[in-house]
């Protein structure tokens, strides 16, 4: 998961981005989630650096890395589809959180949502087939 303040800070680093945000007086509006000037409306400046700041966060989110959480640390929202470790074994196993508890629907059953009796260590949120790289986070 990428920290945006962090990102924007890096993104403003940039000389070319400080110039256009020094020049035109741009803020980051977190409202709008884009660059204004201080007045709240937008110019030419504002739409160059809000490309730019697209451009930027696209490429850094699409080489974001998954990151297995430990449960103790933080458990995933309700309703999450997630990928978890049970008991710190490597075996991936699609499941979803809901009241506090795993669920994971067996392969190859009739059987419907089956709660996770045994303890889940780690989870991720769910990976795509398509960005299993952890492109697109």
């Amino acid at each position: 998961m990428t920290d945006l303040n962090k990102l924007r800070s890096e993104f403003e680093s940039i000389k070319e981005i400080q110039d256009s945000i020094r020049r035109e007086q741009l803020i980051f509006n977190n409202k709008l989630g884009c660059y204004t000037k201080k007045s709240g409306k937008m110019c030419v400046s504002a739409n160059w650096t809000n490309g730019a700041w697209f451009l930027f966060e696209r490429k850094a989110k699409a080489q974001a890395v998954p990151v297995w959480i430990s449960t103790d640390f933080m458990k995933p929202d309700d309703h999450d589809y997630v990928d978890i470790l049970i008991n710190a074994e490597r075996r991936i196993v699609d499941a979803v959180y809901l009241d506090g508890k795993f669920f994971i629907f067996p392969p190859f059953s009739k059987e419907q949502w089956t709660e996770v009796n045994n303890k889940v260590t780690h989870w991720m949120p769910r990976v795509d087939i398509a960005s299993k790289s952890g492109a697109e986070q």
